[in-house]
């Protein structure tokens, strides 16, 4: 291989890292319009601008503890989001993700939870989700797990 092709595959390789390091960038930012705007300021403190829970606490008049509680509801605010990202990218599942919160047809999926009734059994639940999304979901496990989800949230 001489120089010149050498120097052409860094540059494709450039690229390609350049490129990877966008989208990243335009992932998260998307995905930190799901944080409301304390969150979003506490996580900007935080990694954007590198200063400790206690430093940060110190600024907004909050104690550590309220810092810490903030971080750790935005990380699980924020893992369904990226965690697609890190699936696609690196190929493996990253633990702590809710699957209906990743799943495509999250949206339909909730509204139908929404909609189901207290007599409603999990098993008819389970029919009309597998008519409506064209899968099935394993009712009740996962759809409790999000429901006890989305409410923490």
């Amino acid at each position: 291989m001489n120089q010149e092709q050498l120097t052409y595959t860094n540059e494709q390789q450039n690229d390609s890292r350049q490129s990877d390091r966008n989208s990243l960038r335009q992932i998260v930012a998307d995905s930190l319009n799901c944080l409301d705007s304390g969150q979003k300021q506490i996580i900007h403190l935080r990694y954007w601008e590198m200063l400790t829970q206690k430093e940060i606490a110190r600024y907004l008049g909050i104690t550590p503890i309220e810092v810490r509680a903030i971080i750790k509801l935005a990380h699980a605010k924020l893992r369904p989001y990226l965690a697609n990202y890190v699936r696609e990218r690196w190929h493996f599942s990253p633990r702590g993700v809710c699957p209906i919160c990743t799943h495509p047809r999250r949206a339909i999926i909730e509204r139908l939870l929404d909609e189901k009734t207290r007599s409603e059994s999990w098993g008819e639940f389970g029919q009309k989700l597998s008519k409506t999304i064209g899968e099935k979901i394993n009712p009740p496990r996962l759809l409790i797990v999000h429901l006890n989800h989305i409410q923490k949230h």
